[in-house]
């Protein structure tokens, strides 16, 4: 028989989908106004999670740096007008792009 999730858990995984989603939309952001509100809703999202005791200190400061960077990476990316970075998809075709110019 399957348990039923508790409510600290319901709690723990709806806020970590916050967390991830705004990530995602910060590191995949067409504007500036846009990566830093998706930032911004994180960071509430982890700083909500730390003082309702559903993560610890660890898991505080690893998901904040988290998404600082995805920020932080995306604000360089439109400095130099490229494209953000998506995952495996844009890895291989760089991969590839650069496999064909060699």
């Amino acid at each position: 028989m399957k348990r039923k999730p508790t409510t600290k858990q319901a709690v723990q995984r709806s806020l970590l989908d916050i967390v991830a989603r705004g990530c995602r939309e910060a590191r995949e952001a067409t504007s500036e106004y846009s990566r830093d509100t998706a930032m911004a809703r994180a960071h509430g999202a982890i700083t909500l999670a730390y003082y309702s005791d559903v993560i610890d200190q660890k898991s505080y400061n690893a998901l904040w740096d988290l998404a600082s960077n995805a920020r932080s990476q995306r604000a360089t990316e439109m400095i130099y007008d490229q494209k953000p970075y998506t995952g495996a998809q844009f890895a291989e075709s760089r991969w590839k792009s650069g496999k064909a110019a060699a």
